[in-house]
């Protein structure tokens, strides 16, 4: 067996890495092999001559996506040889967490109980709750004040045309800086998988992203359905807050989900849980936040 951890090479442990997480977590976390590997901008591996045994994938803003160990091979240190691999990588250390923006998981998932012990071990600290959750379609009604009220106060939601693309990059850069990526891949291509809500004088006062199927497989489609769909990156002007528009701009979307077919509607990595359960959905898997403190 390797004395310590080596780079991971895609083109080379592809198939392995896949298998690795099929022992480890496939019965409770299966996923499809490109969101796995999505999931991987980089990593180190440890391996035996037969097989590989353990992994771990991180990008290099310091965000880890996972830590995975054959159920065979843990209490070996194996976790721990990994973690201090990625941690060797850099040369000035990062601002360390617990999930980023492509991670596989928002942060450690609770229902694997070894999670929190591994890294607070390793000097995290673990941090508040966030959530999946999701509804089945046939569950949504959407009440009709809502968009009475939308009416009442100008405001019309719409899908984005390839013309408005440095509207919207404008809009996310001021409010949700974040976010700017995955609105930006959005044009020129899939202009129409960005919802708009717009005001009296056509301003972009809210926003949100939908993929549907089959153009977009959901992460974790092999548990929720392959048709699911997916509602993300909901923000509303700091402007406009209070106002209904983000219950409102959720509600038409899962409407559109609805309409297109999608028996599931699925929103990933939100602590706004009460927000959400007012239109129907509920909790599908909880995670715990984590950072670790430079030095």
């Amino acid at each position: 067996m390797r004395s310590a951890p080596r780079p991971l090479d895609l083109a080379r442990d592809r198939a392995a890495l896949l298998q690795l997480w099929e022992v480890t977590l496939g019965a409770t976390w299966p996923v499809h092999a490109d969101a796995l590997i999505a999931a991987t901008p980089l990593g180190y591996v440890f391996e035996t001559p037969d097989k590989l045994v353990g992994a771990i994938a991180f990008d290099e803003s310091g965000a880890i996506s996972y830590v995975i160990v054959d159920p065979s091979w843990r209490r070996q240190g194996i976790g721990r040889a990994l973690h201090d691999a990625v941690v060797d990588h850099f040369r000035t250390p990062p601002q360390w967490h617990l999930g980023g923006q492509r991670s596989i998981w928002p942060g450690a998932p609770t229902d694997l109980l070894d999670a929190d012990p591994f890294f607070t071990a390793l000097g995290w600290v673990m941090g508040h709750t966030v959530v999946d959750m999701s509804m089945p379609t046939s569950d949504f009604r959407l009440d009709p004040e809502i968009p009475a009220r939308m009416a009442a106060a100008g405001v019309r939601f719409d899908h984005a045309k390839e013309g408005d693309a440095n509207d919207v990059i404008a809009y996310e850069s001021r409010e949700h800086p974040v976010w700017v990526p995955y609105f930006r891949a959005r044009f020129p291509d899939e202009p129409g998988s960005v919802l708009l809500a717009r005001d009296r004088g056509r301003t972009i006062v809210g926003a949100l992203l939908i993929d549907l199927p089959p153009r977009h497989r959901g992460r974790w489609s092999r548990i929720l359905g392959e048709d699911m769909a997916e509602i993300g990156c909901v923000g509303v002007a700091a402007a406009n807050n209070n106002q209904g528009i983000g219950t409102a701009l959720v509600a038409e979307a899962t409407s559109i989900v609805k309409k297109a077919g999608a028996p599931v509607a699925f929103l990933a990595w939100t602590s706004r849980i009460t927000f959400y359960e007012r239109l129907g959905y509920t909790v599908w898997r909880e995670y715990r936040t984590g950072t670790r403190p430079l030095g």
